[in-house]
């Protein structure tokens, strides 16, 4: 619910948010269910591999730089 009114207030459309989260269920999950993308910050690599995921801030500059 949050997430969803989060988008109308800025006006972009769910499915170009990233959201960027350590906690898999809030974060990445609710993202998820809401229509956004989602991203991981998973610093213990428990969920590599499992989800969309990174294990440090510097591995999302990298691939916001492209």
């Amino acid at each position: 619910r949050v997430y969803k009114k989060f988008a109308e207030r800025i006006g972009v459309k769910e499915a170009e948010i990233l959201h960027v989260g350590d906690d898999l269920e809030r974060d990445y999950k609710g993202a998820l269910n809401a229509g956004f993308k989602a991203l991981l910050i998973d610093r213990n690599g428990k969920n590599i591999g499992e989800v969309n995921a990174i294990t440090s801030l510097f591995e999302l500059a990298a691939l916001l730089e492209g």
